[in-house]
C-alpha cells in the first residue's frame, strides 16, 4: 500500500523533479558531484533543491491519511 502510494506521488511530480530526486537516492555521494556538473548547481543548491522535492512528496504522500 505504502509503496503504491509513493510511486503515485512520485509520478505526480514534475519529469525533472523525480528524475532528480531518483537520481540521488541511487548514490548518494556520488549524487551531488554528478548533479553540480549536470545542472550546473553549486553543493548547496542541490541540497536545497532535494529538500523541496521531498518536502513535495512528503505532503503529497499524506495527504491521503
Amino acid at each position: 500500500m505504502d509503496l503504491e502510494k509513493l510511486h503515485e506521488v512520485l509520478a505526480e511530480l514534475d519529469p525533472e523533479d523525480r528524475e532528480f530526486i531518483l537520481e540521488y537516492f541511487e548514490g548518494e555521494n556520488k549524487f551531488l558531484n554528478r548533479m553540480v556538473e549536470k545542472y550546473g548547481l553549486t553543493r548547496n543548491q542541490v541540497i536545497g533543491r532535494k529538500r523541496r522535492i521531498l518536502k513535495k512528496l512528503k505532503s503529497r504522500f499524506f495527504e491521503a491519511f
